[in-house]
Order: C-alpha cells, then structure tokens, then sequence
C-alpha cells in the first residue's frame, strides 16, 4: 500500500463521516420542524377559522405529493421533478403554517395586551398595598368609617 491509496482511503472515510453527520442533522431538524406543525396544530385548531386554513394547507400538501408521486410512477425521467415538486411543496407547506400560526399569535397579543403593560401596572399597586386597598375597590368598600 502505497501512500496515494492511504490518503484516498481517509478522504473517503471523511466524506463518509460528513455524509452521515448530514443526514443526521437532516433528521433531527426534520423532527423539530414536525414537533413545531404539532404544536401549531394542536393551538390554532381550536379557532374555526386557522382550524380551517391549516387543514386546507395540509389538503393541499397532501394532493401535492400525490401529484408526485403520480409522476414518478409513471413516468421515470420525470422521476427529479417529482422530487423538486415534493420538497418544494413541503417548504410552502411549512411557510404557510408558520405565517397561520404568527398571524393568530398577533392578534392574540393584541387581545391580550403586551406583558409589560400587565407588570407596569402590577407595579403602580405598590402603593396600595399597605391600606388593602386597591385603585377601583375603595368604592366597592362598604365598611362604615
């Protein structure tokens, strides 16, 4: 064994370890990214409306990788866009979930109002706390003076 051939067994044990720590990541972001259209599933479903919406984009998903699939069956050249068409719709799908989801999220902190808001006015109790009394609840007092 010459010195080339150790050096061309390294490189290729190298981008065997390279190819393989690939698809790991592939994996574990793949199943975060299916842990997070869960979470948003298992949120936003209550609401009819984003109920609605997210079921029709999985519908629309769903008939793109049929569509795909129908090609690669049936025809083998067109096997690299069926590829394309299933890895693009699967991106769509996800962008389209995630933009439900942040609207949804907007309109329920507009509801609810920013979280500062709620310790600022925690914070403007302080005073009060000594009498037992809050601003508002000094008319719902009845006790005599």
């Amino acid at each position: 064994m010459n010195r080339h051939d150790s050096s061309g067994d390294a490189f290729a044990g190298l981008a065997a370890l390279a190819i393989i720590a690939g698809l790991i990541f592939c994996l574990v972001m793949t199943a975060r990214t299916a842990a997070e259209l869960v979470r948003i599933y298992a949120t936003r479903t209550r609401d009819p409306q984003a109920a609605k919406l997210l079921w029709r984009a999985l519908f629309a998903l769903l008939l793109l990788w049929l569509v795909a699939g129908g090609l690669a069956a049936t025809n083998p050249s067109l096997q690299p866009l069926a590829v394309y068409l299933a890895a693009w719709s699967f991106l769509a799908y996800v962008i389209t979930v995630e933009a439900i989801d942040q609207r949804y999220e907007r309109e329920e902190q507009a509801l609810l109002g920013d979280p500062a808001d709620l310790e600022t006015y925690l914070a403007s109790l302080e005073p009060y706390k000594g009498n037992g009394h809050a601003p508002g609840t000094l008319l719902l007092d009845k006790t005599p003076a």
